[in-house]
Protein backbone atom coordinates (compact mmCIF):
# COMPACT_ATOMS: atom_id res chain seq x y z
CA UNK A 1 0.00 0.00 0.00
CA UNK A 2 1.60 3.29 -1.12
CA UNK A 3 1.84 6.27 1.17
CA UNK A 4 -0.01 8.47 -1.34
CA UNK A 5 -2.93 6.04 -1.49
CA UNK A 6 -3.09 5.85 2.32
CA UNK A 7 -2.94 9.62 2.62
CA UNK A 8 -5.80 9.96 0.11
CA UNK A 9 -7.91 7.41 2.04
CA UNK A 10 -7.38 9.26 5.32
CA UNK A 11 -8.36 12.53 3.66
CA UNK A 12 -11.60 10.99 2.33
CA UNK A 13 -12.42 9.56 5.77
CA UNK A 14 -11.83 12.93 7.40
CA UNK A 15 -14.12 14.65 4.90
CA UNK A 16 -16.85 12.06 5.49
CA UNK A 17 -16.66 12.57 9.26
CA UNK A 18 -16.93 16.33 8.82
CA UNK A 19 -19.99 15.91 6.60
CA UNK A 20 -21.65 13.60 9.14
CA UNK A 21 -20.91 16.04 11.97
CA UNK A 22 -22.29 18.94 9.95
CA UNK A 23 -25.46 17.00 9.15
CA UNK A 24 -25.87 16.06 12.81
CA UNK A 25 -25.53 19.68 13.92
CA UNK A 26 -28.14 20.89 11.42
CA UNK A 27 -31.15 20.08 13.57
CA UNK A 28 -33.86 22.04 15.41
CA UNK A 29 -33.71 22.38 19.21
CA UNK A 30 -36.90 23.15 21.12
CA UNK A 31 -36.33 25.20 24.29
CA UNK A 32 -38.38 26.97 26.94
CA UNK A 33 -36.75 29.19 29.57
CA UNK A 34 -39.53 28.44 32.07
CA UNK A 35 -41.02 25.00 31.26
CA UNK A 36 -42.71 24.79 34.68
CA UNK A 37 -45.31 27.29 35.94
CA UNK A 38 -46.61 27.45 39.52
CA UNK A 39 -49.80 29.50 39.72
CA UNK A 40 -49.84 29.50 43.52
CA UNK A 41 -53.44 29.39 44.82
CA UNK A 42 -56.57 30.15 42.78
CA UNK A 43 -60.31 29.92 43.39
CA UNK A 44 -62.21 27.01 41.84
CA UNK A 45 -64.42 29.65 40.20
CA UNK A 46 -61.51 31.09 38.25
CA UNK A 47 -59.97 30.18 34.90
CA UNK A 48 -56.23 29.58 34.66
CA UNK A 49 -54.43 31.03 31.65
CA UNK A 50 -50.67 31.06 31.05
CA UNK A 51 -48.45 31.60 28.02
CA UNK A 52 -45.23 29.61 27.66
CA UNK A 53 -42.54 31.05 25.38
CA UNK A 54 -41.06 28.39 23.09
CA UNK A 55 -37.88 28.90 21.12
CA UNK A 56 -35.72 27.20 18.52
CA UNK A 57 -32.10 27.02 19.64
CA UNK A 58 -31.07 24.86 16.68
CA UNK A 59 -29.89 25.53 13.13
CA UNK A 60 -32.92 24.14 11.29
CA UNK A 61 -36.60 25.10 11.26
CA UNK A 62 -38.54 23.66 14.20
CA UNK A 63 -41.89 22.16 13.19
CA UNK A 64 -44.52 21.54 15.87
CA UNK A 65 -46.77 18.74 14.67
CA UNK A 66 -49.03 18.30 17.70
CA UNK A 67 -49.77 19.72 21.16
CA UNK A 68 -51.49 17.46 23.69
CA UNK A 69 -52.95 19.23 26.72
CA UNK A 70 -54.05 17.62 29.98
CA UNK A 71 -57.67 16.77 30.69
CA UNK A 72 -59.86 19.87 30.95
CA UNK A 73 -57.31 22.20 29.36
CA UNK A 74 -56.76 23.67 25.92
CA UNK A 75 -53.39 24.61 24.43
CA UNK A 76 -52.85 26.77 21.37
CA UNK A 77 -49.51 27.61 19.77
CA UNK A 78 -49.22 30.81 17.72
CA UNK A 79 -46.78 29.39 15.15
CA UNK A 80 -46.15 25.76 14.27
CA UNK A 81 -43.02 26.55 12.24
CA UNK A 82 -40.27 28.35 14.17
CA UNK A 83 -37.09 29.46 12.35
CA UNK A 84 -33.70 29.15 14.13
CA UNK A 85 -33.29 31.81 16.80
CA UNK A 86 -37.00 32.68 16.85
CA UNK A 87 -39.72 32.22 19.48
CA UNK A 88 -43.47 31.74 19.67
CA UNK A 89 -46.10 31.53 22.40
CA UNK A 90 -48.11 28.52 23.54
CA UNK A 91 -51.16 29.57 25.57
CA UNK A 92 -52.74 27.12 28.01
CA UNK A 93 -56.26 27.74 29.32
CA UNK A 94 -58.02 25.65 31.97
CA UNK A 95 -61.25 26.06 33.90
CA UNK A 96 -60.83 25.14 37.56
CA UNK A 97 -64.47 24.32 38.30
CA UNK A 98 -64.82 21.02 40.14
CA UNK A 99 -61.15 20.93 41.14
CA UNK A 100 -59.77 21.20 44.65
CA UNK A 101 -56.39 20.76 46.31
CA UNK A 102 -52.92 20.43 44.87
CA UNK A 103 -52.83 20.08 41.11
CA UNK A 104 -50.06 19.08 38.68
CA UNK A 105 -50.70 18.91 34.96
CA UNK A 106 -48.49 18.41 31.92
CA UNK A 107 -48.58 19.52 28.28
CA UNK A 108 -46.68 17.57 25.62
CA UNK A 109 -45.37 19.10 22.40
CA UNK A 110 -44.52 16.85 19.44
CA UNK A 111 -41.93 18.29 17.06
CA UNK A 112 -39.10 17.38 14.69
CA UNK A 113 -36.45 17.91 17.38
CA UNK A 114 -34.63 14.54 17.33
CA UNK A 115 -33.30 15.04 20.86
CA UNK A 116 -36.68 15.82 22.44
CA UNK A 117 -39.46 14.68 20.09
CA UNK A 118 -42.00 15.03 22.92
CA UNK A 119 -41.22 18.14 24.97
CA UNK A 120 -42.96 18.45 28.34
CA UNK A 121 -44.34 21.57 30.04
CA UNK A 122 -45.69 21.53 33.60
CA UNK A 123 -48.34 23.50 35.49
CA UNK A 124 -48.83 23.19 39.25
CA UNK A 125 -50.59 24.96 42.10
CA UNK A 126 -53.46 24.68 44.55
CA UNK A 127 -57.16 25.12 43.78
CA UNK A 128 -59.24 26.34 46.71
CA UNK A 129 -62.93 26.93 47.40
CA UNK A 130 -64.41 30.38 47.93
CA UNK A 131 -66.51 31.04 51.03
CA UNK A 132 -69.49 33.39 51.17
CA UNK A 133 -67.24 36.07 52.65
CA UNK A 134 -65.05 35.86 49.56
CA UNK A 135 -62.02 34.53 51.43
CA UNK A 136 -59.96 31.54 50.43
CA UNK A 137 -61.02 28.32 52.09
CA UNK A 138 -57.78 26.38 52.43
CA UNK A 139 -58.27 22.61 52.81
CA UNK A 140 -56.98 20.95 55.96
CA UNK A 141 -53.25 20.09 55.90
CA UNK A 142 -52.73 16.89 53.95
CA UNK A 143 -49.10 16.38 54.91
CA UNK A 144 -47.01 16.43 58.08
CA UNK A 145 -43.84 18.58 58.18
CA UNK A 146 -41.76 15.50 59.03
CA UNK A 147 -42.94 13.87 55.80
CA UNK A 148 -41.10 16.44 53.67
CA UNK A 149 -37.49 15.68 52.80
CA UNK A 150 -35.13 18.49 51.73
CA UNK A 151 -31.92 17.59 49.89
CA UNK A 152 -29.37 18.87 50.70
CA UNK A 153 -30.47 19.83 54.23
CA UNK A 154 -27.97 22.73 54.23
CA UNK A 155 -26.97 24.98 51.33
CA UNK A 156 -23.17 25.05 51.37
CA UNK A 157 -21.31 28.05 49.92
CA UNK A 158 -17.65 29.01 49.87
CA UNK A 159 -16.31 32.56 49.81
CA UNK A 160 -13.94 33.03 46.90
CA UNK A 161 -12.35 36.51 46.90
CA UNK A 162 -10.96 36.05 43.42
CA UNK A 163 -14.22 34.65 42.04
CA UNK A 164 -16.43 37.30 40.45
CA UNK A 165 -18.96 35.00 38.84
CA UNK A 166 -22.07 34.04 40.89
CA UNK A 167 -22.81 30.41 41.68
CA UNK A 168 -25.84 28.11 41.39
CA UNK A 169 -27.24 25.65 43.90
CA UNK A 170 -30.11 23.13 43.65
CA UNK A 171 -32.53 22.01 46.37
CA UNK A 172 -34.92 19.08 46.04
CA UNK A 173 -38.10 18.68 48.14
CA UNK A 174 -40.22 15.54 48.18
CA UNK A 175 -42.83 13.73 50.25
CA UNK A 176 -41.73 10.45 51.84
CA UNK A 177 -45.24 9.03 51.49
CA UNK A 178 -45.89 10.38 48.01
CA UNK A 179 -48.49 12.92 49.12
CA UNK A 180 -49.30 16.01 47.08
CA UNK A 181 -48.22 19.45 48.26
CA UNK A 182 -47.46 22.79 46.64
CA UNK A 183 -44.75 25.43 47.02
CA UNK A 184 -46.18 28.86 46.26
CA UNK A 185 -43.37 31.19 47.35
CA UNK A 186 -39.57 31.09 47.56
CA UNK A 187 -37.52 33.59 49.57
CA UNK A 188 -33.74 33.61 49.26
CA UNK A 189 -31.78 36.14 51.39
CA UNK A 190 -29.66 37.31 48.46
CA UNK A 191 -31.94 39.74 46.54
CA UNK A 192 -29.87 39.29 43.36
CA UNK A 193 -30.54 35.54 43.28
CA UNK A 194 -33.26 34.08 41.06
CA UNK A 195 -35.14 30.81 41.53
CA UNK A 196 -36.62 28.34 39.07
CA UNK A 197 -38.92 25.58 40.37
CA UNK A 198 -39.82 22.42 38.46
CA UNK A 199 -42.17 19.61 39.40
CA UNK A 200 -40.54 16.19 39.78
CA UNK A 201 -43.08 13.41 39.37
CA UNK A 202 -46.24 13.93 41.40
CA UNK A 203 -44.77 14.42 44.88
CA UNK A 204 -41.68 16.58 44.61
CA UNK A 205 -39.98 19.71 43.33
CA UNK A 206 -36.52 20.68 42.16
CA UNK A 207 -35.53 24.28 42.90
CA UNK A 208 -32.61 25.85 41.07
CA UNK A 209 -31.15 28.97 42.73
CA UNK A 210 -29.15 31.05 40.26
CA UNK A 211 -26.94 34.13 40.55
CA UNK A 212 -25.90 33.58 44.18
CA UNK A 213 -23.09 35.80 45.46
CA UNK A 214 -21.35 33.67 48.16
CA UNK A 215 -20.79 36.53 50.60
CA UNK A 216 -20.01 36.04 54.32
CA UNK A 217 -23.23 37.91 55.19
CA UNK A 218 -25.27 34.94 53.98
CA UNK A 219 -23.81 32.63 56.63
CA UNK A 220 -26.48 31.70 59.16
CA UNK A 221 -29.39 32.92 57.04
CA UNK A 222 -32.14 30.66 55.67
CA UNK A 223 -33.80 29.84 52.37
CA UNK A 224 -37.58 29.98 53.04
CA UNK A 225 -40.08 27.82 51.14
CA UNK A 226 -43.78 28.60 51.66
CA UNK A 227 -45.70 25.32 51.49
CA UNK A 228 -49.43 24.78 50.95
CA UNK A 229 -51.08 21.72 52.55
CA UNK A 230 -48.47 21.50 55.31
CA UNK A 231 -49.07 22.26 59.00
CA UNK A 232 -46.04 24.56 59.34
CA UNK A 233 -46.75 26.35 56.01
CA UNK A 234 -43.01 26.85 55.54
CA UNK A 235 -39.69 25.05 55.29
CA UNK A 236 -36.36 26.59 56.27
CA UNK A 237 -33.11 25.51 54.65
CA UNK A 238 -30.02 26.81 56.51
CA UNK A 239 -27.25 28.49 54.53
CA UNK A 240 -23.60 27.98 55.52
CA UNK A 241 -20.81 30.05 54.01
CA UNK A 242 -17.29 28.72 54.63
CA UNK A 243 -14.11 30.68 53.92
CA UNK A 244 -11.95 29.47 51.05
CA UNK A 245 -8.96 27.36 52.03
Amino acid sequence: MSRKWLAGLLCLCGSAIELIAAATDTVPRIVCQAPSFDFGALFSTQTLEHAFVLGNDGTRELIISNVRACCGATAKVNDTRIPPGSTTKLTVRMTLAGREGAMKKSIYIASNDPRQPFYQLNISGVVTNQTRSGRLEIPRPAIEPSDLVVTPPVIQLTTMPEQKEPVTRCVAVRSRQGKCFAINKLTFPDPAATTVISAVGTNGYLIRINNIQPLPELDGTKFILSVVHCETNRLEVPIHVAPSQ
